[in-house]
């Protein structure tokens, strides 16, 4: 069966981690009914490497939710600075008039979860990457070794 990593198991979410482990799926999801803490990043990073499907049930405006971050934008340009305007995955560098085209500044620990606007938090995808990056498809160990979902 599949493995399914839930980030935030709010009501919506719980239902449908009953639903899926009825069906033998294993579930793991941060949040206070969760069985994961989201600040222990190996127990995160080990989930997420061994899930299936990813779910984020964490809604913005929600009473008693986190306010919204704003952004740094000197990020952006900090990461295509320190990765060439290159994919740090698969070396694309699409450029139009050197700007980068289809090249996207990620976080890689979620700005949404207080990852910081650091370029050690950095990395620049090209859109395939940063989608499959961000999807749990792909990940990054404290080397910096790319890993790849076995699912």
């Amino acid at each position: 069966m599949g493995r399914m990593l839930i980030f935030g198991l709010g009501y919506s979410a719980s239902r449908i981690a009953v639903r899926l482990r009825a069906q033998g799926w294993r579930v793991d999801a941060t949040g206070s009914a969760g069985n994961l803490a989201f600040d222990d990043e190996n127990a995160v990073l080990a989930a997420l490497a061994q899930a299936s499907h990813v779910l984020s049930s964490v809604p913005p405006g929600v009473p008693g939710a986190r306010a919204r971050r704003p952004r740094d934008p000197a990020f952006r340009e900090a990461v295509f600075l320190a990765y060439q305007k290159r994919c740090a995955i698969c070396g694309y560098d699409g450029r139009l008039a050197d700007m980068p085209l289809g090249i996207e500044a990620a976080h890689i620990r979620w700005h949404a979860y207080d990852g910081p606007d650091d370029v050690a938090n950095g990395l620049a995808l090209c859109s395939f990457h940063h989608v499959a990056f961000d999807s749990g498809a792909l990940t990054v160990n404290p080397g910096l070794r790319v890993l790849v979902s076995a699912n």
